[in-house]
């Protein structure tokens, strides 16, 4: 005798409304990304020379990445009960945050010889289509995702 909840939860993924709105999205993006990344790269080049491994990393960037994320996400963690939205501190680290990604840009972009992201990779639409893709099927999945628990109680 098959467990009835385990019928149920196989009936729930056929016929569920969230599995069915993700299946047009994920084949959208499976086939764009066959039909539009290349299949071959280029070779890297540039004009850093050779030496210690050490020394072209972009540690600068990296800083400036991770301080621009830190200061963005802290506030949000923050505040609320604990502080108010209008408090100084989370104003400061706000404006922190944007501060530290203008520095990161202008790292990125003039100063860094090997970037830790390189910012002119977001000129190509063979990146930025597959990125837009995987914003919108995170966005169904959590449009989906956060109104199920109330549906189960």
């Amino acid at each position: 005798m098959v467990c009835p909840f385990l019928i149920a939860d196989v009936l729930y993924l056929i016929s569920s409304r969230s599995f069915l709105g993700q299946c047009p999205l994920t084949l959208l993006a499976i086939i764009s990304t066959y039909l539009l990344v290349p299949k071959q790269t280029a070779p890297p080049t540039g004009d850093v020379k050779e030496g210690s491994k050490l020394a072209r990393i972009d540690f600068t960037g990296a800083f400036l990445l991770a301080a621009t994320i830190l200061f963005f996400l802290l506030p949000l963690e923050i505040t609320g009960e604990k502080i108010p939205w209008t408090h100084p501190l989370v104003l400061g680290l706000f404006a922190s945050s944007i501060a530290m990604g203008g520095l990161f840009v202008f790292v990125e972009t003039h100063w860094a010889k090997e970037p830790i992201f390189p910012l002119h990779i977001l000129r190509s639409r063979h990146v930025i289509i597959p990125d837009i893709l995987v914003f919108l099927q995170l966005a169904a999945q959590l449009g989906v995702c956060f109104p199920e628990p109330p549906f189960y109680s």
